[in-house]
């Protein structure tokens, strides 16, 4: 999976950082979050059988437990093989995020899920062919600007951007109203003309051979801080921005959220994703 690093080294950025321009309101909407990794197996009846949690030792204490109670009582939309109800297994990407209750005591909740369903086979999914990362805007730099841009590609079946939206803008950075839409458009901006250069490589077998086009995510993060690492296992503060509506039709499932995947990969959106929970999560 690539990994979209971009970092400039004459700066160091905090976990959040506030400005002086008056960023009460802003910073009442801070949420801090975690990306959790792993499997899924789902019987025939759409019941959880078991599941896996990637790298469980970079977890905090308590984070393992609590997602295997939450996700051992979901059940799932049953999957149909030639109209059968069929045993399924599926990655699974959680989003964790927190809200502080008082001093000593927080609240942890699931907000989103994704499932991609079982690894396809060579050629059965859109992959990427070229990617060269966003440069990184002097602006932000210049004013301490980090962040994950969220977009959703319409690919052609020559594997080129036809389209492309930036769906949702996350910032670990609070200003004022203003200048956090400042913020979110240099990111933006930036994202979208890199993507509108990448290409692709159409699926050829399967069956999404036959689409007039292809829909994908890629998240992808602006930070400073290469030390971190992938992140995972952190909590980590931002301002989640507003989410926007894709012009084209993607066939999605409609709980779906672009924030519960981890930046730099390639998601297909649409029919070929994995099973679909029933289960309302805590976040809404």
């Amino acid at each position: 999976m690539k990994h979209f690093w971009l970092v400039a080294a004459a700066l160091a950025l905090a976990p959040l950082m506030a400005t002086a321009a008056g960023p009460a309101t802003v910073r009442k909407q801070v949420e801090s979050s975690m990306l959790v990794e792993g499997t899924i197996e789902i019987t025939a009846q759409g019941t959880v059988k078991s599941m896996g949690i990637d790298r469980q030792e970079k977890l905090p204490e308590g984070i393992v437990t609590f997602v295997q109670d939450q996700v051992a009582r979901w059940t799932f939309e049953p999957v149909l093989v030639d109209g059968t109800p069929t045993p399924a297994r599926s990655a699974m990407a959680l989003r964790l995020v927190a809200r502080r209750l008082d001093d000593k005591r927080m609240t942890v909740g699931i907000r989103n899920a994704s499932f991609n369903g079982e690894a396809p086979e060579p050629g059965a999914a859109v992959d990427s062919i070229s990617m060269k990362p966003p440069r990184y805007p002097s602006q932000a730099v210049r004013s301490g600007v980090a962040g994950t841009v969220y977009l959703v590609l319409k690919i052609g079946r020559e594997g080129r951007v036809e389209d492309v939206v930036v769906e949702q803008v996350n910032l670990r950075v609070v200003a004022s109203d203003k200048e956090m839409t400042r913020y979110r458009a240099l990111l933006a901006d930036a994202t979208l003309k890199a993507a509108r250069e990448w290409t692709f490589q159409a699926p050829t077998i399967g069956e999404l051979a036959d689409d007039e086009f292809w829909s994908v995510r890629v998240p992808t993060d602006y930070t400073f801080d290469r030390s971190r690492g992938d992140g995972y296992g952190q909590w980590q503060a931002y301002v989640p921005g507003p989410r926007e509506t894709v012009p084209w039709k993607t066939d999605e499932y409609p709980a779906s959220s672009p924030d519960a995947l981890a930046d730099g990969g390639v998601y297909t959106a649409g029919a070929a994703q994995g099973p679909r929970l029933l289960t309302p999560l805590d976040g809404g």
